[in-house]
């Protein structure tokens, strides 16, 4: 008896014919899956794809985490950027409040100049007068006015009469406990030559320091050029406070009436200091140089020095807008025949000291 006739192609492959192909049931309804092995003794083997289950999970759980690590980081910087947006916003606010707080005191003062005729400035003044802080939107705003004619004008050791300035302000340091040397060595950073001055120093001597640096040879932009010259230390600074500054300008002017005691008692060599302080403890109101010179003799020979009107003025403004704050000092000059008042200089390191003082009854 014959069996059943192999087809060609099963022939060729060497498969039995009896073999069930996959995907295919098994007599007796039992279907055969084609993934997978059986092990040994018949039982189903599926440990391949249980091994591609977990890879494909742990990948996933990769890309969650380095998307959740993106969104945070890209969330940390949006808020980042808002946050320097919004305080340079704030900043902007707060320097445009400063500018006009600058163009409100340059319309005081030229108002003042218009109802007096800039016969004389006194501290008697409305631009004189010590305002507190006013609010704002979202801040506070506070601007004071200063005579720079009540200080002692360093550029004035650079002019024609330096040799009788550098005298003052010998006087001036002496009754400050500074060296009067240091007046010397002012003298030799102002001039335009290389020549030295008494104990000064020129050139040769600050090439030497560590870093080097060079003598201006010229008039001072900015008081804080006096820290550069040889022998100055803090605690000279510091008795000196109030009573220095630096004008475009090579002539000394001071205002009798809004001056230092201690610059007024250094233009006159008899001139005493706690004469000039008696002298500024009270109202002064001078309408000119005579008559201050007829109380107190001893100014007489400061003539030359002193002057009962103010050229320049410096304004001091601070501005604090939700957290952005403008400090800014800006030097005007006005015109001492037409009132005009004109920018000379802005300063935004200035450290802002307000003249404003509460005072707290005792309960």
């Amino acid at each position: 008896m014959t069996g059943p006739k192999i087809p060609a192609p099963l022939r060729r492959s060497g498969l039995p014919a009896a073999m069930p192909m996959p995907g295919r049931s098994r007599p007796g309804g039992r279907s055969h899956r084609g993934l997978g092995g059986s092990r040994p003794g018949g039982r189903f083997y599926d440990g391949g794809v249980r091994r591609h289950r977990g890879v494909v999970l742990l990948s996933v759980l990769l890309v969650v985490a380095l998307l959740a690590a993106v969104a945070w980081q890209l969330m940390g910087r949006q808020t980042l950027v808002i946050a320097q947006a919004r305080y340079a916003f704030n900043g902007d606010q707060s320097l445009e409040y400063a500018l006009g707080a600058e163009a409100f005191a340059r319309q005081v003062l030229f108002e003042e100049w218009q109802a007096g005729g800039g016969d004389k400035d006194t501290l008697l003044e409305p631009w004189a007068q010590t305002a507190p802080p006013f609010e704002i939107d979202n801040g506070f705003l506070e601007v004071q006015v200063t005579d720079m004619h009540r200080c002692f004008n360093l550029n004035s050791l650079a002019g024609g009469a330096w040799q009788q300035n550098l005298d003052r302000l010998k006087t001036l340091l002496r009754n400050r406990g500074v060296p009067d040397a240091l007046a010397e060595a002012w003298r030799d950073w102002v001039d335009p030559d290389q020549d030295i001055t008494g104990f000064g120093a020129e050139d040769g001597e600050y090439l030497l320091q560590q870093p080097p640096y060079r003598t201006g040879d010229a008039p001072a932009a900015h008081v804080s050029e006096f820290r550069l010259i040889r022998g100055v230390e803090a605690e000279h600074l510091e008795a000196l406070e109030g009573t220095l500054c630096t004008l475009p300008s090579t002539t000394l002017a001071v205002n009798v009436n809004t001056a230092e005691p201690a610059v007024l008692a250094s233009l006159a060599p008899a001139a005493s200091e706690v004469q000039m302080q008696a002298l500024t403890e009270g109202v002064r109101d001078f309408d000119n140089v005579g008559q201050i010179t007829s109380q107190f003799p001893d100014l007489e020979a400061a003539v030359d020095a002193l002057s009962v009107t103010s050229e320049y003025f410096r304004v001091d403004v601070r501005a604090s807008v939700d957290g952005g704050i403008t400090e800014m000092s800006s030097l005007l000059r006005r015109d001492r025949s037409t009132g005009a008042i004109e920018l000379v200089s802005r300063d935004f390191g200035r450290d802002f000291r307000s003249r404003f003082v509460v005072d707290v009854e005792d309960q």
